[in-house]
């Protein structure tokens, strides 16, 4: 009854199949004289029918998947793992730099019948020992629906500074996060993209020491020859993004709090990601385009410094020195 005064989720194509299935079959016992109440008989033929359309429509999405799969594996898939610097925690809102690397690269190669997407998994407050277990879990997903990734960026160990690990103990769990990705592409050769930690406002010697050894050796690794041609690039985040300038004041244009960055910042960061990336993808998209990403990329809000418009970008401290200028420019 209730699929007949249309209150059922199903398409009216499906509701008018059950109708006329329904009046078929109380026609056809009623003309047998059918001792059945009409109300059962009618629950009864409305259960079957129900039951039918529900096998259909389950096929049709089992179709449309299938499609949705094949067209999935267009896209050139790319994930982001880490915590909440890759969350894009800071500001006013949410800004992962996942943002600005899929709008990078979709706009460098828009000529391309390939796509990327580049999926975010950053959760905040997470410790390198935390992360082993999830980032294995999200890749076992992705081999087991044959949909792997062909990059993925690696920002971890910033939480784990409140621990007493030492540096050593630290990167080891690095080591094995980067492991997972190594294995994860087979020959595929997903490209691993090791991130050092960024500087903060936490200037206590001992955190700038373990935060120094541990960049240095996630910089040596990176550095290392892999087999069967694994490829892995760094991306300097510490150098490259600097927290204070050679005065020792806060850049408050790109950074938020003691940790994290502000939107604006975060657009910097997928920018720097999308460039030690950019010739790695040429294998994927073929020949890169004679275009600067950064006139035509679109970032918002806030917008990005004046000096970024059409120049590749550089740290306050050295766009004053490169000007001659007390000041940054």
């Amino acid at each position: 009854i209730n699929v007949g005064r249309g209150t059922s989720s199903l398409s009216k194509e499906r509701t008018d199949v059950i109708r006329g299935m329904i009046v078929m079959f109380v026609s056809d016992e009623t003309s047998r004289r059918c001792t059945l109440p009409t109300n059962i008989t009618i629950y009864f033929c409305t259960s079957k029918a129900v039951e039918l359309i529900t096998a259909m429509e389950d096929q049709e999405q089992k179709q449309h998947k299938e499609n949705e799969d094949e067209e999935y594996k267009q896209y050139v898939k790319i994930l982001c793992f880490g915590d909440s610097l890759t969350e894009g925690l800071g500001g006013l809102r949410r800004r992962p730099y996942a943002i600005e690397l899929e709008k990078c690269i979709n706009l460098q190669f828009e000529h391309e019948q390939k796509r990327s997407i580049v999926h975010q998994m950053g959760m905040s407050g997470e410790c390198t020992d935390h992360m082993i277990p999830r980032l294995a879990s999200i890749l076992e997903q992705a081999s087991e629906s044959k949909n792997v990734y062909q990059v993925v960026c690696i920002l971890a160990g910033t939480n784990d500074f409140a621990s007493d690990d030492s540096a050593e103990v630290i990167f080891d769990r690095l080591k094995a996060l980067y492991s997972q990705v190594l294995v994860h592409g087979n020959s595929n050769n997903t490209i691993l993209v090791t991130i050092t930690i960024p500087q903060s406002e936490r200037g206590v010697p001992e955190f700038v020491r373990r935060r120094v050894a541990i960049n240095t050796m996630i910089k040596e690794y990176s550095t290392l020859d892999f087999e069967d041609g694994r490829q892995v690039v760094n991306v300097d985040l510490e150098s490259m993004l600097p927290y204070y300038d050679e005065d020792g004041i806060k850049d408050e244009t790109h950074w938020y709090d003691m940790v994290h960055m502000m939107p604006a910042g975060y657009d910097i960061f997928g920018q720097l990601v999308f460039d030690s990336i950019k010739d790695r993808l040429r294998s994927l998209y073929g020949e890169l385009p004679n275009k600067d990403i950064l006139e035509t990329s679109t970032v918002h809000p806030p917008p990005p410094p004046p000096s970024l418009a059409g120049v590749p970008y550089a740290p306050p401290h050295r766009r004053r020195r490169e000007a001659g200028q007390g000041e940054a420019t």
